[in-house]
């Protein structure tokens, strides 16, 4: 086939109808990937309420006065850090779960530190990584993504009925080791 010089030019100019079925494609092929940087978010909600409990444990332990280890300074010292990470951890979990670009940022910071958490660690935050860093990632975290969730709000992801099983499951086990660990 030749080239003719005297043809139309092409453009990528959609229809006005047609814009509305492209917007949806996008989101659709999107969704499970956008579903997956706003659990991360929730994840980092869940570690931020952890970790601020334990700082607020480590520092009920150093203000005991009965019995003043002498590790007292160094305790407070690792609650305030404990506690700064807590609020890290949920000033980037909240950008996550709003599609934040900064808090996806954050969020590779948090995942590179977290890879030296051999063997579980790495494994998590080398996939959290992946899916922040991932083309599919930049497209969630832009700015064109966010006109297409506003123009596409009918547009649902569903978590399949599997995932609430172990779900269930893992929170049942959470909760049956939080019963013997009172009970013994």
């Amino acid at each position: 086939m030749s080239y003719n010089p005297y043809t139309a030019p092409r453009t990528d100019v959609l229809p006005q109808g047609d814009m509305q079925s492209y917007n949806e494609s996008i989101r659709r092929d999107h969704l499970s990937h956008e579903a997956s940087c706003k659990g991360i978010g929730a994840l980092y909600i869940i570690s931020a309420i952890g970790l601020a409990l334990a700082s607020f444990g480590w520092l009920l332990i150093a203000s005991d006065t009965s019995d003043m280890p002498d590790g007292a300074p160094e305790l407070v010292v690792a609650s305030i850090v404990v506690g700064l990470f807590a609020v890290i951890y949920l000033v980037t979990g909240l950008g996550l779960r709003k599609l934040k670009g900064k808090a996806r940022i954050a969020a590779v910071v948090l995942c590179c530190i977290g890879l030296l958490g051999f063997p579980v660690g790495t494994i998590l935050n080398g996939y959290f990584l992946y899916l922040l860093l991932s083309t599919k990632g930049k497209m969630v975290f832009s700015e064109e993504y966010k006109e297409i969730i506003a123009q596409t709000p009918h547009v649902k992801y569903r978590t399949p009925a599997w995932l609430w099983v172990l779900l269930a499951v893992l929170l049942g086990l959470l909760g049956l080791g939080i019963v013997m660990a009172f009970v013994s």
